[in-house]
């Protein structure tokens, strides 16, 4: 969120994402998959990471606690060169669960969808080889 240019940029990391779990398991297999294949191993990728994710987040959580709360990780931000409006609209989300909960499954959609195109992507280059 406070790196621009990355957090557009992770749609590209999670299609190669799928991509390079259809191309390691055809490597490793010697075996081709068709594109339904393809899209189930992204699929796959898509939870792993997604289920990543959401631990680090939870342990990202409990070590803001840690630290002093939201209120800390506010007053902490201000050192840096963040838009404080963008620092503001974070630290309202953190503190609805339902807008956390909605972003987390936001994000599972998103990344699944994403992996699973680029395992379908990877699935239809790889089958021409």
């Amino acid at each position: 969120m406070i790196i621009p240019v990355v957090q557009y940029m992770s749609i590209l990391w999670w299609l190669g994402a799928g991509y390079l779990s259809v191309w390691i398991y055809k490597r490793r297999t010697g075996q081709r998959l068709n594109i339904l294949g393809g899209a189930r191993m992204g699929w796959i990728t898509g939870l792993l990471t997604c289920g990543l994710l959401t631990l680090l987040f939870g342990v990202l959580m409990v070590a803001i606690q840690q630290a002093g709360g939201l209120e800390a990780l506010k007053n902490g931000l201000k050192d840096f060169a963040v838009q404080q409006s963008r620092v503001d609209e974070a630290i309202k989300v953190l503190q609805n669960p339902l807008a956390i909960l909605r972003s987390l499954l936001e994000m599972f959609v998103i990344l699944t969808l994403t992996c699973m195109a680029g395992g379908a992507l990877g699935a239809k280059i790889l089958s021409k080889d």
